[in-house]
């Protein structure tokens, strides 16, 4: 069974690393870039498989903007919609915090999500590391009437 919580004070260091991990592995981003500054107030959430992390995804505030990013489900458990599940509870409890939108730079699997869920592309799609990213918002409204 598959838990998605918020990480608790313990659990941060290990969601931090899993991030860095795949993101170095899979895309030659520097371990360095993964963890989020805290004066982003960044809060982390995991996908608990059997206790174990296998999925992590983190919402912090730049320029007064809730953000979403380091989403990463390892390799073993791809393929069961955990990080379509990731996103969609962290979405879920940041509108319901009063949050009215979530931005990203997303990769293609992660504007995916983010588009089914009802958000939009906001930007020109450009390099990063190994891959490319996108813009992406999704408002509270565009979610609630797309998730209902």
């Amino acid at each position: 069974m598959i838990e998605i919580r918020k990480v608790e004070k313990k659990e941060k260091d290990e969601a931090i690393k899993t991030a860095c991990d795949i993101f170095f592995e899979e895309q030659d981003i520097p371990k360095e870039l993964t963890d989020i500054k805290a004066e982003f107030s960044p809060v982390w959430w995991g996908a608990f498989s059997d206790g174990k992390l296998v999925g992590t995804v983190a919402a912090y505030k730049e320029d007064g903007v809730r953000h979403m990013g380091r989403l990463t489900v390892r390799e073993s458990m791809r393929g069961r919609h955990l990080a379509t599940e990731l996103v969609k509870t962290v979405l879920k409890e940041l509108f319901e915090e009063g949050e009215p939108e979530v931005r990203l730079d997303a990769r293609e699997a992660t504007k995916r999500i983010i588009l089914s869920f009802g958000g939009e592309v906001i930007g020109e799609e450009y390099r990063f590391f190994k891959s490319t990213c996108v813009p992406v918002r999704i408002t509270k409204k565009q979610f609630e009437t797309n998730n209902r």
